[in-house]
């Protein structure tokens, strides 16, 4: 018979330790298999996240910048997988379309010059005849016109003011003629039509100083880039008081649009390092019910610079939801839908060639997409404000609200730091000023037109790159709010202002009010002038 092991009191506690040890091991190597796990999901989570930004960041360089929604069918980031399913869009039967013969009409190439307005040009008119005995003139010409270039012909000016001695109460005294071609620009040593073909070539050609500097020197003018900066920088004294009233008139209108892009102004050099500071150049234009008025300003990106350009007035900002442009008191923001709209169009851009088109993001793009069509149908067809806001209300407030209503369904779906999940999140921030559209009719849908008014900045700096003082770049901001609110206005912005110098520099008292491109006299004497 076998003799069974008795276990005593001290085996058993040990046997009991041990399993607790064991217990315990097992648990902390759960835990640990357990954050091991969430930290590999969140890894997969960020480097799914990092692609996506890579890829849309080589769109962003190497692709087109169009945003069309055709373009933009590629892909998009997995994680809306979730959503797929639930707004799957429906997909039609494949049909066969047969498409009838036709015959492609080849148009003739029209001739341009008879689309010209001869009244805006010098016209040359030469006779061909025949002098000849036994020919009759019938008086039925063949004409052919012809486009003629004179280039540009710099005359050197020189003006004799002569002295003369005259006897003047008993006494000699020489006395010097008037001089009636005095330059408006002081004495500078050149005219006013020059500087402003040289102030029109960068304003609206972008063409910077060295530039054209080296354009003189081909033609052995031998004006330098200082020299013409120091005349510039001079003259701006001529059409300041004009600007200012461009400004005024901006600030006193309810209806303002605004945008912003950087400059790099160098202050000075000490200790052979240039001191750099960073700038920005704002761009403050009048919205619809206004005449065409643009301003830009000198500044950093900050609130103050807002509100010293705009002023406290009760106004309607038009944006791109930028911070400084919230919050500010007597401004009722609207943000412009495109900057919306491209949240979504970057989720599709990120995924490269994947296909898109049964994805969620598509839904609020056709929405968008929707939006501006019946905008654009209602400010087309009527031109009263009053039944604009009217018809908006009717037609165009029910497609808002669809939108920010899919928008609170998914937001808890999205992952909050994906490009879908920031899209969300960032219209749903704005919903309160995108429904600001909807308070007056003279307002817009989105700021584009505020951004092709920078774009003009934007292309110019890329030549020019930077300002040396911020006087400059202040005197360079005055030019650019003069010439381009003349263009806006319909005028020559180089006969314009050309006049202005020659009005300004020679006359005094005069009302700059009388000489903004929108009023009668200058819209008479701007809008079709002859060059005769």
């Amino acid at each position: 018979m076998e003799k069974k092991e008795l276990i005593t009191k001290e085996s058993y506690d040990e046997l009991l330790n041990k399993l607790a040890n064991l217990t315990e091991e097992l648990a902390n190597t759960n835990s640990k298999l357990t954050s091991t796990n969430k930290e590999l999901v969140e890894a997969n989570l960020e480097i799914a996240r990092l692609k996506e930004l890579l890829k849309l960041r080589q769109m962003e360089m190497f692709a087109r910048k169009a945003e069309q929604k055709e373009y933009l069918q590629l892909s998009l980031f997995d994680e809306t997988e979730l959503l797929n399913a639930q707004y799957k869009l429906e997909q039609d039967e494949p049909k066969e379309i047969i498409v009838g013969e036709h015959k492609r009409v080849i148009k003739k190439a029209s001739n341009f010059i008879n689309e010209i307005d001869e009244s805006l040009f010098k016209k040359e008119i030469n006779h061909m005849t025949i002098d000849k005995e036994g020919y009759r003139d019938i008086n039925s010409d063949e004409i052919v016109k012809t486009l003629k270039y004179v280039p540009e012909q710099y005359i050197i000016q020189e003006t004799h003011i002569h002295i003369y001695e005259t006897i003047k109460n008993g006494e000699r005294t020489l006395v010097r003629a008037d001089n009636t071609l005095k330059n408006p620009l002081g004495k500078t040593a050149i005219s006013s039509e020059l500087l402003s073909h040289v102030i029109y070539n960068k304003v609206v050609n972008s063409l910077p100083l060295y530039r054209q500097e080296k354009e003189f020197q081909l033609k052995n003018v031998p004006l330098t880039r200082q020299y013409l900066s120091n005349v510039i920088i001079k003259s701006f004294d001529l059409i300041k008081p004009v600007v200012d009233e461009i400004k005024n008139y901006i600030v006193n209108s309810e209806i303002t649009r605004s945008d912003e892009t950087p400059l790099t102004v160098i202050k000075g050099i000490k200790n052979n390092s240039k001191e750099r500071q960073n700038y920005f150049i704002w761009a403050f234009s009048t919205g619809h019910g206004y005449n065409p008025a643009t301003y830009y300003a000198v500044g950093d990106r900050s609130r103050d610079t807002l509100v010293s350009n705009l002023g406290k007035n009760k106004r309607y900002l038009i944006s791109d939801g930028y911070d400084s442009y919230l919050n500010v008191p007597n401004i009722t923001n609207i943000i412009c839908m495109v900057h919306v709209r491209r949240k979504f169009t970057d989720v599709i851009k990120s995924l490269g060639n994947k296909n898109t088109q049964n994805l969620a993001v598509n839904k609020y793009l056709d929405m968008i997409s929707e939006m501006y069509k019946v905008d654009h149908n209602i400010t087309n067809k009527y031109s009263d404000y009053e039944t604009i806001k009217e018809k908006r209300l009717e037609e165009l407030k029910p497609i808002m609200d669809s939108f920010f209503e899919s928008i609170d369904n998914d937001i808890d779906i999205a992952l909050p730091r994906s490009l879908f999940g920031k899209a969300l999140s960032f219209a749903k921030n704005m919903k309160c000023y995108l429904y600001n559209i909807f308070l007056d009719g003279r307002l817009e849908l989105d700021n584009n037109e505020s951004e092709r008014k920078i774009k003009s900045i934007v292309i110019g700096r890329k030549n020019w790159m930077f300002s040396f003082t911020e006087n400059g770049a202040i005197v360079t901001c005055a030019y650019y709010s003069l010439l381009k609110t003349a263009i806006e206005n319909n005028i020559n912005p180089e006969d314009y202002l050309i006049y202005l110098f020659n009005e300004f520099g020679s006359k005094n008292n005069l009302n700059p009010i009388d000489y903004l491109p929108w009023s009668k006299n200058i819209q008479l004497m701007f809008s079709k002038k002859s060059s005769n």
